[in-house]
């Protein structure tokens, strides 16, 4: 899914004259950013060196960095912040870290969100959750993480760091999706788990 480039031009006009908007409007302007930002995370999956629309992504940033230093920072939520700091590590992980250029930007949103919400806050443990976790942890010689934390702050369900008494060289994380992760009738996650997948293997090396 590509919006074009006219879509980010004529946004950013409308960010430029963001003191004539009403606070109606600097909202209805901010829920169109960030769901627009959200579809480029989905859908861009090409590595830095094939993508054709590089000049685009330098668009989007320049979008996220519009939102972040004018007027419109004061109606972002700990969600918004962290859709935010999602896209980045999206943006990190399709590029590379050899040429992604906004880390300063991405660690200031995430101690944002950080200070703003714990990740954990967002996260409950279901029955089927609970009942697998008691299951793993009848494997031999094992270590298990539930609910573990990331170094990017994304939560792994369950973290299998250790079997048969070797530390695996990649923990492997297993994620218990009821159907609410799912469309109905599809067996393809919804997109936030596929944000999330890209994040957990590009960025944890998970």
């Amino acid at each position: 899914m590509e919006l074009t480039n006219d879509f980010e031009i004529g946004l950013s006009l409308h960010l430029n004259d963001i003191d004539k908007l009403s606070s109606h409007e600097r909202i209805q302007i901010k829920g169109i950013l960030l769901t627009y930002l959200r579809a480029q995370a989905m859908f861009t999956n090409l590595p830095y060196n094939n993508s054709p629309n590089q000049s685009d992504k330098s668009n989007e940033l320049d979008l996220v960095k519009h939102l972040f230093s004018n007027t419109l920072k004061d109606s972002l939520t700990p969600s918004d912040y962290r859709q935010l700091y999602q896209y980045l590590l999206t943006v990190k992980a399709n590029q590379g870290p050899e040429h992604f250029n906004e880390e300063p930007l991405l660690q200031q949103l995430r101690d944002i969100w950080f200070n703003l919400a714990s990740p954990t806050e967002e996260y409950q443990i279901s029955k089927l959750h609970q009942d697998v976790y008691s299951t793993l942890q009848r494997l031999p010689k094992s270590k298990l993480h539930l609910n573990h934390i990331t170094p990017s702050g994304l939560e792994v369900d369950i973290l299998l760091t250790k079997y048969k008494g070797t530390s695996l060289k990649s923990p492997i994380a297993l994620e218990v999706n009821g159907v609410y992760h799912y469309p109905r009738n599809s067996e393809i996650p919804l997109g936030k788990d596929r944000i999330k997948q890209t994040i957990l293997t590009s960025i944890d090396g998970i």
